[in-house]
């Protein structure tokens, strides 16, 4: 495989340079990617890239304006099989409701494409690009999307025949600012919305969230202490992990498979690569029944940041121990501890996520069909094809 190609031009005293290996990107990367974020910087990327998630390629460009570096983006090459990556559960609706379900089946058996996606499918947030901040947002925008084009050709000549780019994602509070300008190259829709939970700045202790919370949700939040007070729960070490490594992998695939939509699978060393790379930042907790682990949570300090991560536990002690709530609980511990601004709890499980403080922000994607005609019927199928979004309702547990 080649790892870097030539500088392509994109216009107007403009370039971009493909990378296919992190350790061929030149020192102008760890220049431009900015420090409050982990996930665009070198360390992260390169555990992502050695041990990656299956079938997951990846791509760097580093963007010039005037022979002057000018941005950074991350691309993932995935293969894209919508009968795979989409699990939606089955209901049983009558006639119609079979017949709708056996259609939608039909549909995704034919739906396979490589696409490119600018961003992070292990992660919820802005960890795609970034531009120097003295570009005007159309010319930032203009920059990308011509990029990701450019790199195209180059991309085919390897033996990788992309079919659709995918923008991964930009947040509500951005997206007046850039929305506009990517909708004039590509279609916007959304998914579930990411669940964030932004800490009050007062807080030092547990206590002082537990002391905000109403008498509904601290009894609640008792309860589940309660079912919970023979877990013994352990931040593991390397050594440990290494220990507990099978079963670990194990219930994150239990997990994964049970959700909705599965965007990649995780490799089995991942969690450990992390852990050698951010030894203080990356942290593994399990929940242990005298000797048997029944479950565990991850989590990344990303500046002043937590990144609720990937989980796993058992789904029968769950019912048990209500492990899952108990997960919750003690990450937003450990966010208060850690004195970050906001604990990212991303997708899934919506109103458990509302009812311990998380609030719903929505995200925005952008793609684009390298076909016309699928382009233009790009909307309606993802539209059709997403899982439904689960009704739920919007839980606050602090005291008005």
């Amino acid at each position: 495989m080649t790892v870097i190609s030539e500088f392509i031009s994109l216009g107007e005293d403009t370039e971009v340079a493909l990378y296919r290996k992190m350790e061929v990107v030149p020192k102008v990367w760890d220049q431009l990617a900015p420090k409050s974020n982990i996930f665009l910087q070198r360390t992260y990327l390169t555990v992502l890239e050695n041990f990656p998630p299956r079938e997951m390629e990846f791509a760097y460009l580093v963007f010039y304006q005037n022979k002057k570096p000018a941005g950074i983006a991350i691309a993932q090459i995935q293969l894209f099989r919508a009968n795979q990556n989409i699990q939606e559960e089955k209901e049983e609706t009558g006639l119609l409701g079979r017949i709708g379900s056996f259609v939608k089946d039909k549909v995704a058996e034919k739906i396979s494409f490589y696409t490119l996606v600018c961003g992070n499918l292990l992660l919820t947030g802005e960890h795609g690009f970034y531009f120097s901040p003295h570009l005007k947002i159309p010319n930032q925008v203009d920059l990308l999307y011509n990029g990701l084009n450019g790199v195209l050709p180059k991309l085919s000549q390897q033996g990788i025949e992309v079919s659709a780019i995918l923008i991964k994602e930009i947040a509500e509070e951005n997206k007046e600012a850039i929305g506009p300008s990517l909708c004039n190259h590509y279609q916007e829709f959304t998914m579930q919305p990411n669940m964030v939970f932004e800490l009050d700045p007062n807080w030092r202790t547990f206590q002082d969230y537990v002391d905000r919370i109403s008498s509904k949700y601290r009894v609640r939040m008792k309860r589940a202490f309660k079912k919970a007070a023979s877990i013994r729960k352990e931040p593991m070490d390397l050594d440990a992990m290494i220990a507990n490594k099978k079963r670990i992998y194990e219930m994150y695939l239990g997990v994964a498979n049970n959700s909705d939509f599965n965007s990649a699978e995780l490799h089995e060393d991942y969690f450990l690569e992390l852990k050698r790379a951010f030894p203080k930042g990356f942290q593994l907790t399990g929940y242990f029944i005298e000797e048997e682990l029944i479950g565990y949570y991850t989590t990344i300090k990303n500046c002043e940041e937590l990144e609720a991560h990937f989980l796993g536990f058992d789904y029968e002690k769950n019912r048990i121990y209500q492990t899952y709530l108990n997960i919750l609980f003690d990450i937003t511990r450990d966010g208060i501890v850690a004195n970050v601004k906001k604990i990212v709890f991303a997708r899934t499980a919506l109103e458990i996520k509302s009812s311990i403080g998380a609030e719903p922000e929505e995200m925005y994607f952008y793609a684009r069909h390298r076909s016309k005609f699928s382009n233009r019927l790009l909307q309606s199928m993802v539209e059709f094809l997403q899982p439904k979004s689960p009704e739920w309702i919007q839980r606050s547990p602090f005291k008005k």
